[in-house]
């Protein structure tokens, strides 16, 4: 089992939650990937 929680379904990007709350210091533009700036996140515990 991997230590990533969330992925990114556009370029495979996967990581924790705590690295885009750090990533993302705006929080009115929302969640998105550090890599393409995609806002199509996955959580991958469900």
């Amino acid at each position: 089992m991997s230590d990533f929680e969330i992925e990114c379904s556009e370029c495979g990007w996967q990581g924790k939650k705590l690295d885009l709350l750090n990533h993302n210091d705006d929080a009115k533009e929302g969640i998105y990937c550090p890599d393409c700036g995609s806002k199509d996140i996955k959580d991958l515990k469900k």
